[in-house]
């Protein structure tokens, strides 16, 4: 899974306005921009999608700028991953019709990886996140790390009807 830079510098936006915005202080895209070193016509572009989805709200007028729509303890880290960019797995057959969803062997692991991750990332909170108090929850990498290396059994051989021996699995 590749995580894309548009939920990169979203996390690290969020994170900048949860560490600086005490008191509520509005604080500008341009001054995120610099001090997290993102590009301003990106960032505002993230920031939108931020604000569409209720994580920020804006303050307009000469010390406008942006606020924690909620507070860091109540924003999950998957909260913020689907506001910016969703789904979280890029594996077609998921939320899309597939040609091969009545055969797929693999469908079942796309379905329980997803959701692994989407669990793992709605434990975390934004809060979590900047105090450090993630290695504290190692147990939820243990649950993902535990899930890959389960096997799951294979669906009954008579509800796949193969062609081909040597044909993909994807």
């Amino acid at each position: 899974m590749k995580i894309s830079t548009k939920v990169q510098y979203g996390l690290r936006a969020m994170a900048y306005l949860a560490r600086n915005s005490k008191d509520n202080r509005a604080i500008s895209a341009r001054e995120i921009a610099i001090r997290e070193k993102i590009p301003n016509d990106y960032l505002e572009k993230i920031v939108a999608k931020l604000l569409k989805s209720g994580l920020l709200t804006a303050k307009k007028g000469v010390r406008g700028g942006y606020i924690m729509g909620r507070p860091a303890g109540g924003i999950t880290i998957g909260e913020i991953f689907n506001a910016l960019e969703s789904p979280l797995t890029k594996v077609k057959c998921i939320d899309a019709k597939c040609a091969r969803q009545n055969n797929c062997l693999a469908k079942c692991l796309w379905l329980k990886m997803q959701a692994a991750i989407n669990d793992f990332l709605d434990s975390i909170t934004l809060e979590d996140l900047i105090c450090g108090k993630i290695e504290a929850r190692n147990s939820n990498l243990e649950t993902i790390s535990n899930f890959l290396r389960q096997r799951t059994d294979p669906p009954p051989a008579e509800k796949f009807k193969y062609q081909n021996k040597n044909a993909n699995l994807f």
